[in-house]
């Protein structure tokens, strides 16, 4: 049977032929980074583009590759690095849109690709990534995946260099490790923390409210409304803004309860900062509004899943700013990135599911004085 699958890999190479046919001439130009985690990834990966800038030549363009949700956080990035968003779904269900796409890639001619991530989808980013016959292809040695392992052992032959992770790391360590390894260039852990010229001046409000983001990706990491329900309720005297990006209501109707005790106000990120910066406390799910609201300088409990410890979360001490207070409950599967073995709890994680709103309540005490 000709499956999708099966005419994907019979289709690429006739598109890359077809870039190839485009290409503006034989001389290869130009650093494609290609980065392909969430908005929360995007918004960290902008502390450490500096240090990959020297793998381009000089005069190079850089254009950094991004799922498109995560390119909500290129703002982020300086103008002299070109945004490429791609629609990562489409590339697995769309053959046309897949085809043009690869047939783009090959077309731009690149001298050198880049990936920064450890976990490569074979028919996504490694995909992507071959079709733009570099004559350089860095990156890592990826993380282990059965479902996919016969086909990036057969990828990793293609990168010119492969650098295998020492042991386990943060997601920001490796990202460290790998500029030492590709520029011999060695450095600390960044703070987390907004190019200064986005840390815009504090929204001026007569009474500083707590903001709260109840919406993660999916509906599986986030606490019920019932949870912010009793958040809310043990500080009556306290103003509260709900922060849902622009389709959370939509996908979570149910939430809408909060609005019973909370404001609603939607903006887009860059409009955010000077609402975070104002904030007396943001409480927020493990999310790309968390991490904005921490290296904006609020003051922020993220709840967390036991899922990604290890991961992100916590910050590693050199890179936290101070103001990241996450909440978790520590479970024997913790750090399981989201491949989840134990039941659910309704539509939950075990791990959020077990998040307790007295806890809760009295951090925020805490951090409110």
């Amino acid at each position: 049977m000709l499956t999708r699958r099966r005419l994907r890999t019979l289709l690429d190479p006739w598109a890359i032929a077809q870039g190839r046919r485009k290409a503006p001439g034989p001389a290869k130009t130009g650093l494609l980074i290609v980065q392909a985690g969430g908005m929360g990834d995007t918004l960290l990966f902008q502390l450490f583009l500096d240090r990959f800038r020297p793998l381009a030549r000089p005069g190079e363009t850089i254009t950094l590759l991004l799922r498109q949700d995560a390119a909500k956080m290129a703002f982020l990035y300086p103008d002299d690095v070109a945004i490429l968003a791609l629609d990562f779904t489409r590339l697995l269900t769309d053959l046309a849109y897949r085809m043009r796409t690869v047939a783009d890639l090959r077309a731009r001619n690149l001298r050198a690709v880049l990936s920064v991530d450890w976990r490569r989808h074979a028919y996504l980013d490694d995909a992507l990534i071959q079709a733009c016959e570099a004559a350089e292809i860095l990156g890592f040695a990826p993380k282990p995946w059965p479902k996919y392992q016969s086909l990036l052992d057969a990828n990793a032959g293609r990168f010119t260099r492969l650098v295998t992770l020492p042991r386990p790391m943060p997601m920001m360590s490796r990202w460290s490790h790998l500029a030492h390894e590709l520029t011999g260039v060695a450095a600390p852990l960044p703070k987390v923390s907004l190019p200064t010229r986005w840390l815009s001046a504090p929204e001026p409000l007569a009474r500083p409210p707590i903001l709260i983001q109840p919406f993660a990706s999916s509906r599986d990491r986030q606490p019920r409304p019932d949870f912010w329900l009793r958040l809310m309720a043990a500080f009556p005297d306290r103003d509260f803004v709900l922060i849902p990006g622009p389709d959370d209501l939509a996908r979570n109707p149910d939430y809408r309860v909060l609005l019973e005790r909370a404001r609603l106000d939607i903006r887009r990120f860059p409009d955010l900062i000077a609402l975070l910066r104002a904030a007396k406390l943001v409480v927020c799910v493990d999310s790309a509004i968390m991490h904005l609201a921490q290296a904006a300088g609020a003051p922020t409990l993220g709840l967390a899943t036991a899922a990604y410890l290890g991961e992100v979360t916590p910050y590693e001490p050199e890179a936290d700013p101070g103001n990241a207070h996450p909440l978790w409950v520590p479970m024997p599967c913790q750090g399981c990135v989201g491949d989840c073995r134990r039941p659910f709890v309704g539509e939950q994680y075990e791990c959020v599911s077990r998040l307790d709103p007295e806890t809760a309540i009295a951090r925020m005490r805490n951090l409110l004085g």
